[in-house]
C-alpha cells in the first residue's frame, strides 16, 4: 500500500533526542464518515462560547491569510461578498475536502518546542513521501479546532495534545485551487548569512561558534 511505504520512509525522519513524538491516527471508511459528519454538525452550530481552539495569528501576519484566502477563493469563483459561498468553502475542511483518508497528528501533551519541530519534520517527510508516490495530501490545522470531538469519535487518550489533520487521496486535477502557486516571500526576506567579518565586529558576539 502506497501509505504504508511512506510511512516507513517518513519514521526515519530525525527528532529531538531520537524520541519520535509523532503520533497519528488514521480514520477511513466508517469511522472518516462519523468524524466528518460530527465535525460539520458543531462547525455549523458554534456559538461565541464554542468558537475554535485555535490561536489567533497576530496582526502583522495576518495579511498572510488574507492573501491566501483571496488566491484561493478566487480560484473558486467566489467573491469578498458571496458569504454563503465562503462559509460552504470553509466547511470543506471538515469534510477533509472529499478525501478517503484523514490523520490526525497528535504530539503528548508534556513535550515542548522543539518536539512540536521533530513532529513538522516527520509530516513534512510524510507528505513529500506521499506526493512522490502519486498521492495528494493537505495539512490541515483547522481541525485542531475540535479537539473532544475528534478525541471521541477516534479514541485518542488525553495525554495527546491534537496538532493537525492530514487528508490523504488523489489530486483532483479539474479543482481549479490545486493549480494555484502560493505566493512566497522572495528568500533574503527568511534567510541571513553572516560571514566571520561580520561576527567577528559584533560587539555583542564575543565567540565565534563553528560547526
Amino acid at each position: 500500500m502506497l501509505l504504508d511505504e511512506a510511512l516507513a520512509l517518513a519514521q526515519l525522519a530525525p527528532s529531538n533526542s531520537n524520541t519520535q513524538p509523532w503520533r497519528v491516527v488514521f480514520a477511513e471508511g466508517t469511522r472518516r464518515d462519523q468524524l466528518k459528519k460530527a465535525l460539520l454538525k458543531q462547525a455549523q452550530h458554534f456559538d461565541e462560547s464554542q468558537l475554535p481552539k485555535i490561536a489567533q495569528l497576530p496582526e502583522a501576519f495576518q495579511h498572510y491569510r488574507q492573501e491566501l484566502g483571496e488566491q484561493v477563493y478566487g480560484a473558486m469563483g467566489i467573491t469578498r461578498d458571496d458569504t454563503a459561498s465562503r462559509e460552504r468553502a470553509v466547511l470543506r475542511n471538515y469534510e477533509f475536502f472529499d478525501a478517503p483518508i484523514v490523520g490526525i497528528v497528535c504530539m503528548h501533551r508534556e513535550l515542548g518546542d522543539a518536539d512540536a519541530l521533530s513532529v513538522g519534520i516527520y509530516l513534512q517527510t510524510l507528505m513529500l513521501s506521499l506526493t512522490a508516490r502519486g498521492l495528494g495530501t493537505c495539512a490541515q490545522v483547522s481541525l485542531a479546532a475540535y479537539p473532544e470531538i475528534i478525541r471521541s469519535e477516534l479514541n485518542i487518550p488525553p495525554e495527546l495534545s491534537i496538532l493537525c489533520g492530514l487528508a490523504v487521496g488523489y489530486t483532483d486535477p479539474d479543482f481549479p485551487p490545486n493549480h494555484l502557486h502560493i505566493n512566497r516571500d522572495p528568500v533574503e526576506k527568511n534567510i541571513s548569512f553572516l560571514d566571520d567579518l561580520e561576527l567577528a565586529h559584533r560587539s555583542d558576539w564575543n565567540t565565534l561558534i563553528r560547526v
